[in-house]
């Protein structure tokens, strides 16, 4: 089974920006044997997002733990859509993101004002409950974040 991190509110499955597009585009088009009751990826139309979040928590904590937990970090030190200072008992819930966040990700976007003010994702607690982590960082504007994380 697979679990996804998080999902943007407002964003259609099918959107080209939208975490259900991109997790099919790289993972499950080229390995078609996962089922697709078995892929998990938070609701971000849910009409109640609080709702949405706790039934993510418990559908983690029934099928959970999380084998290995792929994560990227932010320039800025952020997993997820957890912003640094993120109270580590933090579960799947609704974070509105920060404007740094809301730029950085413009760039997969036509414009600035197109990026998703709010996401769904996994806390801090939710993804420190997976038997493995593997925390990647790509390109020298995450050096600094790295370097405060070892440090």
């Amino acid at each position: 089974e697979t679990f996804n991190l998080d999902e943007y509110v407002g964003l259609k499955a099918s959107h080209q920006q939208s975490y259900h597009t991109y997790m099919n585009k790289v993972l499950f088009e080229q390995y078609p044997h996962f089922a697709k009751n078995h892929i998990h990826i938070p609701d971000g139309l849910s009409e109640n997002l609080e709702a949405e979040a706790e039934r993510y928590n418990n559908l983690l904590d029934e099928r959970g733990p999380i084998d290995i937990q792929i994560l990227g970090i932010g320039e800025n030190g952020h997993i997820g859509f957890n912003e640094p200072g993120t109270d580590f008992n933090s579960e799947t819930h609704v974070v509105n993101l920060t404007e740094s966040t809301i730029k950085a990700n413009s760039r997969y976007f036509d414009n600035e004002a197109d990026v998703p003010r709010q996401a769904v994702s996994m806390g801090l607690a939710s993804i420190l409950k997976a038997k493995r982590i593997i925390l990647l960082a790509f390109g020298p504007k995450k050096k600094e974040a790295i370097s405060k994380l070892l440090n």
